[in-house]
């Protein structure tokens, strides 16, 4: 039985997942395999990856947690 996907899309392949996003789940993703995540989601655009990346390559703390979002 097919399950209604985003945007029209039919697919068996849905996985509802809220964040914090465990590892192991990430790992067991496959392609095609439609994820609706809920949750605290971050998000950042061009110069905002860039700053970020700068604070961790010289080792800085930033200023929310990562792990899992």
């Amino acid at each position: 039985m097919k399950e209604r996907g985003i945007k029209g899309v039919r697919s068996i392949n849905n996985l509802h997942i809220t964040s914090p996003i465990d590892a192991e789940i990430i790992e067991k993703l496959t392609v095609g395999t439609q994820v609706l995540i809920s949750g605290i989601i971050y998000v950042a655009r061009d110069a905002a990856h860039q700053r970020l990346i700068q604070a961790l390559d010289k080792g800085e703390r930033l200023p929310f947690d990562l792990k899992g979002r």
